[in-house]
């Protein structure tokens, strides 16, 4: 990769050889991340070793994975670390090589752990390192997409590959669950994880080349952008709208447990389950860029995301043996992430051109922090209210969902606004960074 440097005002002609190179290194980048992290690789052991190697109550389980979020909250920390501290004169590839070898031996030492506290150490390593990586990544990306005029093409290759990982890790991650064991399980499926950020941090090393760069002018210059982007009346309607939109009492972690202990589902089913809603995920996303991002209006759309966000709970009331699982697991996959975009696409034009992905970022830690809110409350209740019930929650979840009809007087004006403050920047700036 040629030096990462400002994007110029207009697009150059794409080199084939160097985009073809740079297609490859964010695929592998979101391959990886999604085979390891997040929902991911472990996702199924761990959850299996906590409810059924150490049996735990759900929403026990819940608290505990959701201290591995944190890191992905803090995201727009780690922008500015790589924007404002480079090492030796460079922003990127320094952190992504140290990040993805910590990453790495987080994953490795996580091996040969059984004790769920010392364990949430290893695997706390490796998500602070990860996030970190996806940010640097996500810099990079913008970068290069810039000087070609191919952003919208990385981040669909970013968003496949991240499906396309999702599918096989959780088809392994199910089968490793089933077949090893639960304290077996984990050490397997952490021991795969620890290469994905081996070949990513091989891939960083041949693929990202940077030339140092002068240091900023002064740091008050330097996130200036940033204070005035927070200042924008529609950024905060952005963060608002996806607090609400992902704060809804969620039903996750109860599913699993209702997969397990009520509709007594194999380890290995529910990994396939997973691999099935992750192709779900990917026609979803394919459906909304072929048909409905260019087609409709913002307003349009999120005024349709609010009855598809109540609809993708509801279908899980038809869900009573194997066949109506993987229909209703596609189904909502699907419709989920129709959804997701959507509500993406007004954090993305919420955020002002300049200091984009410092904004984008922040407004992805509010989506993460609230989602992991929205499994907290659905674990609890669960727990303690509705006594071990699928049902109430999914109707609470979808009743909830549709409150936020009351938010959609003030989407015109958000959209008004965020137009006007495009039309008002300088050409140049180049789109918001992917999340």
């Amino acid at each position: 990769m040629t030096a990462v440097t400002a994007p110029a005002a207009s697009a150059a002609a794409p080199d084939r050889s160097h985009v073809g190179r740079m297609l490859f290194f964010f695929g592998l980048a979101y391959f990886a991340q999604g085979f390891a992290q997040d929902t991911g690789v472990l996702y199924q052991p761990l959850r299996h070793y906590l409810l059924h190697g150490l049996h735990w109550s759900v929403d026990r389980m819940s608290a505990y994975l959701a201290l591995l979020v944190i890191p992905w909250l803090i995201k727009p920390l780690y922008g500015l670390v790589t924007d404002l501290l480079p090492i030796r004169g460079r922003q990127r590839r320094p952190y992504l090589l140290l990040t993805s070898a910590l990453a790495a031996l987080g994953y490795l030492a996580a091996c040969g752990l059984t004790e769920p506290e010392v364990l949430l150490w290893a695997l706390m390593v490796t998500s602070v390192n990860t996030a970190f990586a996806d940010v640097v990544t996500d810099a990079v990306m913008v970068t290069e997409g810039q000087k070609w005029n191919m952003v919208r093409v990385f981040q669909g290759v970013q968003w496949t590959w991240l499906y396309v990982a999702g599918i096989l890790a959780a088809t392994v991650g199910g089968v490793l669950a089933g077949r090893v064991g639960p304290e077996g399980g984990v050490r397997a499926a952490a021991a795969l994880a620890a290469l994905c950020p081996l070949a990513f941090l091989v891939a960083s090393w041949a693929l990202v080349k940077e030339d140092p760069a002068p240091p900023p002018a002064g740091f008050r210059q330097a996130v200036a952008p940033l204070v005035t982007g927070f200042r924008t009346p529609q950024l905060w309607f952005a963060a608002v709208f996806m607090l609400f939109w992902n704060c809804m009492p969620g039903f996750g972690d109860p599913l699993y447990a209702h997969m397990s202990d009520r509709l007594h589902f194999t380890q290995t089913f529910i990994g396939n389950l997973g691999a099935i809603g992750n192709a779900g995920f990917a026609l979803g996303a394919w459906m909304f860029e072929r048909f409905l991002a260019r087609r409709f209006s913002t307003r349009t759309l999120v005024i349709w995301t609010i009855p598809l966000g109540a609809l993708s709970s509801i279908i899980y009331l038809g869900m009573v043996d194997g066949i109506t699982a993987g229909v209703v697991h596609f189904v909502s996959g699907a419709i989920t992430m129709v959804a997701t975009l959507v509500a993406l696409g007004l954090a993305g034009e919420a955020c002002p051109p300049r200091g984009a992905g410092f904004c984008f970022a922040a407004l992805m830690s509010v989506s993460n922090g609230s989602t992991r809110i929205s499994m907290l409350g659905g674990a609890f209740l669960y727990e303690r209210v509705v006594g071990k019930s699928l049902t109430p929650l999914i109707w609470i979840n979808a009743l909830t969902t549709l409150l936020l009809f009351a938010l959609l007087p003030l989407v015109n004006r958000i959209v008004r606004e965020s137009e006007g403050a495009r039309e008002a920047e300088p050409s140049g700036d180049g789109e918001p960074a992917a999340g």
